[in-house]
């Protein structure tokens, strides 16, 4: 590696993905933006392939680091320790990223001393082949709803104001809190509407245990930021971040809120906006009369809002909806 400080860090720890990582660090190769070094964290791997692997491996600008088992969060710790960039991408070891994805997230970035990162819209293959559009970023409603990429590049420097990733945040959303953790200390986070991240789409992923004890996640997020969950701190916010809104909008609830309804079309169906109830006049024109004969046309009344999981709001008084409630991304409302 060269002894000059790259503009970039890429961290990317792996647990037993020897079969998946080559590809995670070729596509950061393949970058538009080549000032850059990879730190591939090998976070005590027992599969024999992948330690070997990891071993003999010799990838231009790519330094490998060995440790005992210590989790994914402190993974990343322990790499943007090691790392010299003034901004640090975490990519996880079974992902791969646009070739554009760097350069375009470090000019906004550069733009804006402000903003402490830069997230991307992210599209899923392997399993399935998804594009997840993610809306503008808004504090307020990153407290309810992790609207931000796992792999989304950040200053080095705002990781250090938070003293990095919660590393006892083992069990999953480690991302989302730590984005909130970035939010609480006044970063702001900024949107690119292209599908820049590949998220690799298999069986084998932390995600189904993240969403088995989702809500035990959730209330370790609201223990780790306490002072943004009062009822004071949230109106705060809320007028900052909605200040066109109702002052009810936002809220915690079995209803739909705005957020919700804004959801992009473009979400597979688990993931879709509830259906929005029809006027009369709506009802009568999706009816259609037959060509030759009357037909009785039955209207169903629209369902209520499709629910994966119900789980404690935020709040930890009332219930709320989450659709495929997991971290990359948590859609949580």
């Amino acid at each position: 590696m060269s002894d000059k400080s790259p503009l970039v860090s890429v961290v990317i720890p792996c647990y037993n993905y020897g079969k998946y990582v080559e590809e995670a660090i070729d596509s950061c190769l393949q970058s538009t933006l080549t000032d850059l070094e990879i730190i591939v964290v090998n976070d005590g791997s027992t599969d024999p392939d992948t330690i070997e692997f990891l071993a003999q491996l010799d990838k231009p600008k790519t330094l490998v680091i060995h440790q005992e088992n210590k989790g994914l969060p402190a993974a990343r710790n322990v790499g943007i320790r090691q790392s010299l960039g003034k901004y640090i991408l975490p990519l996880d070891a079974d992902d791969k990223i646009d070739p554009s994805l760097l350069e375009k997230e470090v000019d906004i970035l550069e733009s804006d001393p402000h903003l402490g990162f830069v997230t991307s819209w992210m599209k899923s293959f392997g399993d399935s082949q998804v594009v997840w559009r993610f809306p503008a970023y808004n504090f307020y409603k990153l407290l309810f709803c992790n609207m931000v990429a796992n792999s989304s590049l950040f200053r080095k420097e705002a990781w250090e104001q938070v003293d990095g990733y919660n590393e006892q945040m083992k069990r999953g959303y480690e991302d989302w809190d730590f984005w909130i953790s970035l939010g609480e200390k006044g970063w702001r986070g900024n949107t690119i509407p292209e599908a820049l991240l590949l998220w690799r789409k298999h069986s084998r992923s932390m995600i189904s245990e993240s969403v088995r004890i989702h809500d035990h996640l959730v209330e370790q997020i609201i223990q780790n930021h306490p002072s943004l969950y009062t009822p004071e701190k949230k109106l705060e916010l809320r007028q900052i971040w909605l200040p066109t809104e109702k002052p009810n909008a936002g809220r915690l609830s079995g209803k739909p809120s705005s957020a919700v309804k804004t959801a992009p079309s473009s979400l597979p169906a688990m993931h879709a906006a509830p259906a929005k109830p029809q006027s009369k006049k709506e009802k009568k024109n999706r009816t259609s009369p037959a060509p030759e004969k009357k037909q009785s046309v039955v209207q169903r009344k629209p369902s209520s809002t499709p629910r994966s999981k119900l789980s404690r709001s935020m709040e930890g008084k009332t219930h709320t909806q989450t659709k495929k409630s997991f971290s990359k991304p948590l859609l949580f409302i």
